[in-house]
């Protein structure tokens, strides 16, 4: 039990045989403490230890800590989990933070077909979600990207507001309803309102900006993704029999951003 609003976290990582420790990653709340600042590259990896200190901002109530660290052939090793309540006398309730974008109204009429409902299904699940969570949590915050306002500069400022605003207790739920793309390195991409299937890299929501923006976010994270070949992240290829083969599915559902993730 803590009273202050800090804790210190020092951690020790012991390399195996002959590889040598070269990440040290701080989870709190099973999460990665905040987001890519969690992860310490060692400069220069040899065998023996090594030690690593972080600086963590708790909110009243009930946290978990833990340290992972991998060496340099990919092999992990995790700390136990510690358990940390930071008294106070009132504990608030968690907040809930929603981001909705629909798109059927997309500008090249093209891409209209076979999205007819997703502008509706966005303003449903906002609606729901706002209704039913209002004894749950403390406030219910919600963020309508609908048609023309789910432009990518507006998808990518509504990310970067989540980061700001909602903290470790909270909870963030991410609904896209709308197309995906693969361009032919087979990278994943939103289609956004004012999208351009022929420039995808310059007009789309690509994979790497998505998983940088969620990885920062804090609290419990869940996406509902309802968007072309978002099915196909999650199925197995059963031609080689390596299972998920998508690398967005992949890397969203590993430990190293310990979210859930909902596809059609």
């Amino acid at each position: 039990e803590i009273d202050s609003e800090f804790v210190a976290v020092e951690a020790y990582a012991h390399s195996v045989e002959d590889h040598p420790v070269n990440r040290v990653r701080l989870l709190i709340d099973g999460r990665p403490h905040q987001g890519n600042l969690s992860t310490w590259e060692v400069a220069k990896p040899k065998l023996g230890k090594v030690k690593r200190n972080w600086q963590v901002e708790l909110e009243p109530g009930e946290h978990t800590v833990q340290v992972v660290a991998e060496n340099t052939i990919g092999s992990e090793g995790r700390s136990d989990i510690l358990r940390i309540h930071r008294k106070a006398v009132i504990v608030p309730k968690p907040r809930m933070f929603v981001l909705a974008v629909g798109i059927s109204n997309y500008e090249k009429e093209g891409l209209r077909k076979g999205v007819y409902f997703s502008a509706n299904d966005a303003r449903e699940f906002a609606d729901t979600i706002s209704k039913s969570s209002k004894s749950i949590y403390g406030e219910v915050n919600i963020i309508r990207l609908i048609d023309q306002d789910a432009s990518r500069k507006k998808i990518l400022q509504a990310l970067t507001q989540l980061r700001k605003d909602a903290k470790l207790r909270d909870s963030v739920l991410i609904f896209f309803s709308g197309h995906g793309k693969r361009d032919e390195q087979n990278n994943f991409y939103f289609l956004p309102a004012e999208v351009d299937p022929t420039d995808l890299s310059s007009t789309g929501l690509s994979e790497g900006d998505f998983k940088t923006a969620v990885k920062a976010l804090k609290g419990r994270v869940i996406l509902f993704l309802d968007a072309c070949h978002s099915g196909s992240l999650i199925e197995n290829d059963r031609r080689s029999g390596d299972g998920p083969h998508d690398n967005l599915y992949r890397h969203l559902t590993s430990n190293e951003y310990g979210l859930v993730m909902m596809c059609s």
